[in-house]
């Protein structure tokens, strides 16, 4: 398993989500629009996600994490590790939180409730 699913599945996160991908296991940075396709493709491949809108991606670089999510549509939470959002990131994220246990605390109080 590459090292970035190996330590989502260590954390016990990959039963938290309902899809995982990662820039080491395929090979494609964000913001490079490919990383974002295959991250909707592994989620809508699940019979039961196919339809679930919207679609939420957690992550803790402005840039290519929330910036290049919302270009695709994707709503967004950022790991603000106690940073203020600078304007010129570009569009504020739909919630920021400061660790990610506080991300899935969020996603498992708010976002699940959702399905």
């Amino acid at each position: 398993m590459p090292q970035q699913a190996d330590m989502a599945a260590s954390l016990g996160l990959l039963q938290l989500v309902h899809g995982f991908c990662a820039s080491g296991e395929i090979d494609i940075e964000k913001p490079d629009p490919r990383i974002f396709d295959e991250a909707i493709r592994s989620c809508a491949s699940k019979p039961r996600l196919a339809k679930v809108r919207p679609l939420w991606m957690v992550g803790d670089t402005p840039i290519p994490d929330i910036r290049g999510d919302r270009s695709f549509g994707l709503r967004t939470i950022w790991i603000h590790r106690e940073r203020a959002w600078d304007p010129s990131h570009g569009a504020v994220p739909d919630h920021s939180v400061a660790s990610v246990p506080e991300a899935v605390t969020w996603i498992l109080n708010n976002l699940l409730e959702e399905e």
